[in-house]
């Protein structure tokens, strides 16, 4: 059973049946229950001399290890509150989907999750009532906000938290992939394709006894469709290249040195990496007016 099937099986078990317990959820679904798995798991280290292995033991544990999470995070948080320890945040928000919209708002810079609850609607206006609920006793402000390009996100940024949107690199990489990534891969599939054919049509007339002019025009063909391969191959090779590029040089520090980059160094990256795909893509024949859309430039500034 694949992973999307069984969340699905595994939520809308949860939706139907509220008030079950693990072990009847498991029942109707006819997964195995997570202390199972764990106590399976233990014994094959083993640990079952050493620890409480058994599926109720674990289960305990595991639900008093929920409790004393969230216990623990809340204290943190009421007390960073009081001392007025709560710094600025780096916000990244996003909504999910499995059945239901479910909303996460999230600081980049710690990783703590300020916000994840089920909505039903995502417009500007509730994202910007659930937000600004949520940080108002938190006392700090957003430096900057992450998402996609979807519109309500991005003014929830720049007009209800006052601060600069930022597109997430997923979506820029797509605007820059959709319109010629195809074309290349296309182009070398075919060229792949076709260096098949005339290897086979080679084979087939050296079988066959065919004459030497014949056999001779096959290999001409077979060199033609190796070089053919050999060109497109180094450019899709090279186009992934610059690709890579862009989603590394983003990184908060930089991976040689593992020294902070600053705004200036990472723009400058982006902007030598995105001309160098736009001069790949033109000095090959992309049929796109502009290989680089506007969609990715844009996104490139913002980011």
């Amino acid at each position: 059973m694949g992973y999307w099937t069984k969340s699905r099986l595994i939520f809308n078990s949860f939706r139907e049946h509220a008030q079950a317990s693990i072990r009847q959820v498991a029942g109707q679904t006819g997964l195995s229950k997570s202390a199972e798995t764990r106590r399976a798991f233990f014994a094959c280290l083993p640990l079952e001399q050493q620890v409480g292995c058994s599926p109720s033991t674990l289960r305990v544990v595991m639900e008093q290890l929920e409790r004393l999470i969230l216990e623990t995070t809340a204290g943190w948080e009421r007390e960073g509150i009081a001392q007025g320890q709560i710094g600025p945040l780096g916000g990244t928000v996003d909504e999910t989907f499995l059945q239901r919209l479910m909303w996460v708002f999230m600081d980049l810079i710690s990783g703590y999750v300020l916000l994840e609850e089920v909505a039903d609607d995502r417009t500007y206006e509730t994202w910007y009532e659930r937000v600004t609920a949520r940080l108002e006793p938190m006392q700090t402000h957003v430096l900057y906000l992450v998402s996609d390009q979807a519109k309500a996100l991005i003014k929830l940024a720049e007009t209800g938290l006052k601060c600069p949107s930022i597109p997430d690199l997923f979506h820029l990489l797509h605007e820059l992939v959709k319109g010629d990534s195809l074309g290349i891969w296309r182009r070398l599939k075919t060229a792949r394709q076709g260096l098949s054919r005339v290897q086979e049509h080679l084979a087939t007339c050296q079988a066959a006894g065919a004459s030497a002019a014949q056999i001779e025009s096959a290999r001409a063909a077979v060199a033609a469709g190796e070089a053919e391969v050999a060109h497109w191959q180094p450019v899709r090779d090279t186009y992934r290249g610059h690709l890579e590029a862009m989603s590394l040089s983003v990184h908060p520090w930089r991976l040689t040195d593992s020294m902070p980059q600053s705004s200036q160094e990472v723009e400058a990256q982006l902007a030598a990496e995105v001309a160098a795909l736009q001069e790949l893509l033109e000095s090959h024949g992309s049929s796109a007016p502009s290989p680089v859309g506007p969609g990715a430039r844009g996104g490139a500034r913002r980011l």
